[in-house]
């Protein structure tokens, strides 16, 4: 037993913490991957603070599931052999303290149930108090400008006290289980001496022998209450996998759209599409638009016409509900969505650049560029100017969501990287639109001169950058109302001149 306890045992709990930290390290790349391909309508419904919370605290808790299993795996090996022998001193005393054991265990399973609610409560507040840790860092500027700091300060506060209280009625369930350890260790133990003098008074059990069961009791006592522990125990680790079960039971996004459509000669088409984020809230209603390859289109309208929601169905971001749609003389359906999006460009409104360098943010339109590339790329964005200007140059750290940098510098970045991707389709989502009037001048001429040869869709925000489209097409409450040129569309669409004459104009004048 001694070799057993100080060789053995300790070169098991070494492999099981190998194991531990092992299992840790695993989950934690399956989740990560398993986030990576889910579909965008997924992240709109959840909060990063919620994953970065599931990420560390419910992947560390599923870990140490395997360090209470062995511990668990430990206790029956102890009952195994403790068990015999108790019963071969005398049976009637075993099965007393065989049946105390059983009833606590029928006790622990009562109260695991509730412990297994607060477990799940106590991992919801953690993920709220990161939530409000995230959104109160990240948005800095409006919480200052906004004297949001109170606001914050009291649902982070809230989120701490719904731990507390959590923690604190968890915390009474294993108080009771803890009295219960004791009342049956006492009851136990009090048993054993009562029954035992009673079976010596009348001759049928040896004094030597009651000595004996009652050293060996309180190994088998506490045997049964390290099992009755375990499923204790488990139910923080249950809780935990209950809510990464969840992420990895979500359907991932499939390998390839089911929307088809045929047209060779077309750079995009869509026929009769329709689309909704929420069911019974129709987004897109039987939508047609038209581009031969190489041709530019533009997509004007009120906010809240589809023009986003339409981009973001060629780039492959949704999938449409009904209708055809054909990118680059394909339809989607003979796309992989990593072949699709690797014939788009996408550049948003609201361009994310990720933490690191200007270079690095570049760099990801294309697998190993070499320098000059990133160079010439941020030179047709006109954002080389600004990048030399820095004492880093092209190294420049740009920091979380680019704080260190400018919207429109920002902007550029986006632009450059669309650039250096060089790929068969340009959406451009209202690109230019946090730039001032002299440098979208100077970046409208790069844009046409990238546009050349390939077919490009693009959401309007100024006059610069649809006066010359092969196409326009005014939306509104999610249909096409009216199609033609500038020129066209200001003749025969009174909706699309009041709409020009009112925005579009300023542009011009400014």
């Amino acid at each position: 037993m001694t070799v057993y306890r100080l060789v053995i045992n300790q070169i098991i709990n070494y492999v099981i913490s190998i194991l531990q930290i092992k299992m840790e390290a695993d989950i934690r790349k399956r989740l990560f991957w398993k986030l990576q391909s889910m579909p965008v309508g997924y992240f709109h419904g959840n909060h990063s603070g919620d994953f970065v919370a599931k990420m560390n605290l419910d992947v560390t808790s599923v870990s140490k599931a395997a360090d209470t299993l062995w511990q668990g795996c430990y206790t029956v090996i102890n009952v195994v052999f403790i068990v015999p022998y108790f019963m071969k001193l005398d049976w009637r005393l075993s099965l007393v303290v065989i049946i105390l054991g059983i009833l606590f265990s029928v006790f622990i399973n009562l109260v695991v149930k509730p412990m297994r609610k607060r477990s799940k409560e106590i991992l919801k507040s953690m993920s709220e108090m990161s939530m409000t840790t995230t959104e109160s860092v990240t948005g800095f500027n409006v919480t200052k400008m906004f004297s949001l700091q109170d606001k914050f300060s009291r649902d982070f506060s809230d989120s701490v006290d719904s731990i507390y209280e959590n923690q604190k009625k968890y915390g009474n369930l294993s108080a009771w289980i803890g009295f219960s350890n004791m009342v049956v260790n006492y009851c136990g133990n009090s048993a054993v001496a009562i029954f035992g003098m009673i079976f010596a008074f009348n001759g049928t059990l040896d004094v030597s022998i009651l000595a004996g069961m009652m050293t060996v009791y309180f190994n088998i006592i506490y045997t049964f209450i390290d099992i009755g522990s375990v499923p204790t125990d488990m139910q923080k680790y249950f809780a935990s996998s209950d809510r990464l079960y969840h992420i990895f039971n979500t359907p991932s996004e499939p390998d390839r759209c089911t929307v088809t459509g045929n047209d060779p000669d077309a750079g995009v088409l869509l026929k009769d599409v329709e689309f909704e984020y929420n069911d019974g809230m129709p987004v897109l209603k039987g939508v047609s638009i038209y581009a031969k390859k190489g041709e530019m289109i533009a997509l004007v309208g009120d906010s809240g016409s589809g023009k986003t929601t339409l981009v973001k169905l060629l780039a492959g971001l949704y999938t449409a509900n009904k209708g055809e749609i054909v990118v680059n003389g394909k339809g989607l359906s003979d796309y992989t969505l990593t072949g699709l999006r690797k014939t788009v460009a996408y550049v948003p409104q609201d361009a994310y650049v990720f933490n690191g360098s200007i270079k690095e943010n570049i760099s990801y339109g294309k697998d190993g560029p070499a320098d000059d590339e990133i160079i010439l790329a941020a030179k047709e964005a006109n954002a080389d100017a600004f990048v030399t200007e820095k004492p880093d140059g092209y190294e420049t750290q740009v920091g979380e969501r680019g704080i260190q940098l400018s919207g429109g510098e920002r902007q550029r970045v986006a632009i450059a990287r669309a650039i250096l991707k060089n790929a068969p389709l340009l959406l451009l989502d209202e690109a230019t639109s946090s730039l001032d009037s002299e440098t979208e001048l100077a970046i409208q001429a790069t844009l046409e001169k990238l546009m050349k040869g390939r077919t490009s869709v693009v959401v309007a925000h100024r006059l610069s950058t649809i006066v010359n489209a092969d196409r326009i097409y005014f939306m509104r409450e999610g249909q096409v109302v009216d199609s033609g040129t500038h020129k066209e569309l200001l003749e025969k669409c009174k909706d699309y001149s009041d709409l020009f004459y009112k925005n579009f104009e300023k542009a011009a004048v400014s």
